[in-house]
């Protein structure tokens, strides 16, 4: 293996990351996670240490994005990826 890929290697360990793709990264987790969740929805959660889904249903638009920090765009297509809107 060449110096370059040890090196990110070794940088995706230590911060508790794996790639999942061409500039995909997803959390180096040994739980089963919910496939439908980003890198950035479960961020949030570890971040506020509660479940997303209890983030997204409370409130208007506006307020969850202003409280996880988001565009209103951002957090209705993940209420339409989670099943929590129709």
């Amino acid at each position: 293996v060449q110096y370059k890929e040890r090196i990110r290697r070794k940088v995706l360990k230590d911060r508790g990351l794996i790639r999942t793709g061409q500039g995909h990264l997803e959390l180096a987790s040994t739980e089963p996670g919910d496939p439908n969740k980003t890198l950035a929805m479960r961020l949030i959660e570890d971040r506020l240490g509660v479940m997303i889904e209890e983030l997204l249903a409370e409130g208007s638009l506006k307020e969850v994005a202003a409280l996880l920090g988001i565009k209103e765009s951002t957090v209705s297509k993940w209420r339409l990826r989670l099943g929590l809107r129709i």
